[in-house]
C-alpha cells in the first residue's frame, strides 16, 4: 500500500527510523522510496545500508550495486559494496572494488581502502597507517572512524604471518570476519547524519 509520504518524506522518516533502530520502519519507507523513485541513488544507498546492518549481507551487494548504477561515483557505496563483499568471503570481488577507489572522494576513503587492501595482503603495519591516516582527515563520518579504529584494534591482536606462508590466508580469513563484526553497525547511516 502507498502511503501519502512524498519522496523527501519518505527519505527522511527513513533516516528517523534508522537512527533509532527502527529497522522495520526503515525499510518499509525505503522500499515505497525506491518502488516510487527508482533513480533515488541516496534512498537506494540507504536501503543496501539497512540490509547490511541486518546482516542481510547478499541484499546489502544487490542494492549497493544497484545504486552504484545510478550514482557511479557514489565513493561510499562502492566502500560499503567492497565491505559487504568482504563480509560474504568474497574476497576478490571486495579487493577490486577497494582498488576503484584509488582516487575517489572523500580523500579519507582512499586511505581506508588501501588499508583493508594491506590488510588482505597481511600488511599490518601498512594497514594500520593508512586506516590512521584516514580516521585523522576524516571530520564528517565520526562513527565511520570509530569503526575504523575497531578495524585498527582487530589488525593490532592479529597474529603477523610472514608473506612466505602457506598460512597466508589466514589473516584474510580474521579480517572477514572483524569485517562482518563492522558492517552491522551503525557506521553504514553515519553520512546521513546532520
Amino acid at each position: 500500500m502507498t502511503s501519502n509520504f512524498s519522496t523527501n518524506e519518505l527519505f527522511h522518516l527513513a533516516i528517523d527510523a534508522a537512527n533509532n533502530q527502527r529497522n522495520d520502519k526503515a525499510l518499509s519507507y525505503l522500499k515505497e522510496l525506491v518502488e516510487r523513485s527508482p533513480e533515488h541513488h541516496q534512498g537506494k544507498f540507504l536501503l543496501a545500508s539497512t540490509y547490511a546492518s541486518l546482516g542481510m549481507f547478499n541484499e546489502a551487494i544487490v542494492g549497493f550495486k544497484d545504486c552504484l548504477r545510478t550514482e557511479p561515483d557514489f565513493s561510499l557505496a562502492r566502500f560499503q559494496l567492497a565491505l559487504s563483499l568482504l563480509a560474504t568471503g568474497q574476497t576478490e570481488d571486495g579487493a577490486v572494488e577497494l582498488k576503484e577507489l584509488a582516487t575517489a572522494t572523500p580523500e579519507y576513503l582512499i586511505h581506508f581502502a588501501k588499508g583493508i587492501l594491506f590488510s588482505l595482503e597481511n600488511k599490518k603495519n601498512e594497514a594500520i597507517e593508512q586506516l590512521k591516516l584516514g580516521i585523522s582527515i576524516n571530520n564528517e563520518n565520526p562513527s565511520l572512524n570509530g569503526d575504523m579504529e575497531g578495524v585498527i584494534e582487530a589488525l593490532e591482536t592479529m597474529p603477523s604471518i610472514a608473506n612466505n606462508s602457506t598460512e597466508n590466508t589466514k589473516p584474510a580469513a580474521e579480517l572477514e570476519s572483524n569485517i562482518d563484526d563492522l558492517s552491522t553497525h551503525s557506521f553504514l547511516l553515519g553520512a546521513y547524519k546532520q
